[in-house]
């Protein structure tokens, strides 16, 4: 059975063989890279559209939080009502 390794060396063989992919050693390794700094990255001005979008998301958010929160106190509230009604003795 034939590894992974076999496969891709025998590959590379076949591409060699053809000439079609010439493979240059003598260049020296790069001394930059072709990424952005990160202070770059970081600093980036959002426009306004962006900005208003994520508000928007954030205050839908925090609605829906309220809301299931206001949810969740009014059914301990009735049942704890249940319960004394309920168990009144």
């Amino acid at each position: 059975m034939e590894t992974r390794i076999q496969k891709h060396a025998k590959y590379r063989a076949e591409l060699l063989k053809e000439g079609t992919t010439t493979i240059d050693t003598s260049a020296a390794p790069r001394k930059t890279t072709s990424t952005l700094p990160m202070s770059s990255v970081m600093n980036v001005v959002e426009d306004d559209a962006t900005k208003q979008y994520y508000q928007t998301k954030n205050k839908q958010r925090n609605v829906i939080i309220l809301l299931l929160g206001i949810i969740v106190i009014g059914l301990i509230a009735a049942i704890i009502i249940f319960g004394i009604y309920a168990f009144r003795g």
